[in-house]
């Protein structure tokens, strides 16, 4: 076997190998988020010690909205949460679903917001 062909085999037994460890991953993920699931906010990050370790898990969503349905709602241009762009402002979504419940009301039904990937990070904490 030529140094091409056995370079190229080395180079696919390490493309399955990091592929089956990257499934491993990802499930161990989905066990831990799941299991800090009912201590984490809807949205944000929280940590949490355990044993020699701290657990971050980030939980976000992704926002989509109807832009030509929220400017008919006759809302101010000035207050709709679109940037320049046409993409959702979510901060400014967001901002109105705390401080301006009248407007967010009737701009809500114009957005879709579906789950994001769950982030968990692992990290060993310092001996004290």
């Amino acid at each position: 076997m030529e140094a091409l062909e056995v370079a190229v085999e080395a180079l696919a037994d390490a493309k399955r190998a990091e592929d089956k460890a990257k499934q491993a991953r990802l499930l161990c993920e989905n066990a831990v988020a799941e299991l800090l699931s009912a201590t984490c906010p809807e949205e944000g990050s929280k940590s949490t010690p355990v044993g020699v370790y701290k657990v971050t898990v980030k939980r976000s969503f992704r926002y989509a909205a109807d832009f030509d349905g929220m400017r008919n709602t006759g809302v101010s241009a000035l207050v709709l949460p679109i940037k320049m762009k046409e993409e959702l402002d979510e901060r400014g979504y967001r901002w109105l679903r705390e401080n301006d419940p009248t407007t967010f009301d009737k701009l809500a039904m114009y957005v879709t917001r579906t789950p994001a990937k769950t982030s968990v990070a692992v990290e060993r904490k310092e001996k004290l």
